[in-house]
């Protein structure tokens, strides 16, 4: 495995991440669940949400539809 693989693993890990996040985030939300929780998983989706953009990683089109047409969570 060259180093310019290991390095886009690492952003669809992160990108993962980013997604599982707000939509857990979204969940949460939407089932009134304690504040507190809901804090917290928002500071989780905001940090993982800077990194991503910190190490300018995005979403290419087919990344983009998958998430909008099939959500994991």
């Amino acid at each position: 495995m060259q180093n310019g693989d290991i390095k886009k693993d690492e952003n669809d890990v992160l990108l993962e991440l980013v997604h599982r996040s707000l939509m857990l985030l979204r969940r949460t939300e939407n089932s009134h669940f304690d504040r507190e929780k809901v804090r917290w998983l928002k500071s989780i989706y905001l940090y993982l949400l800077k990194q991503a953009r910190k190490n300018s990683v995005a979403l290419n089109g087919r990344q983009l539809l998958e998430r909008i047409l099939y959500p994991r969570i």
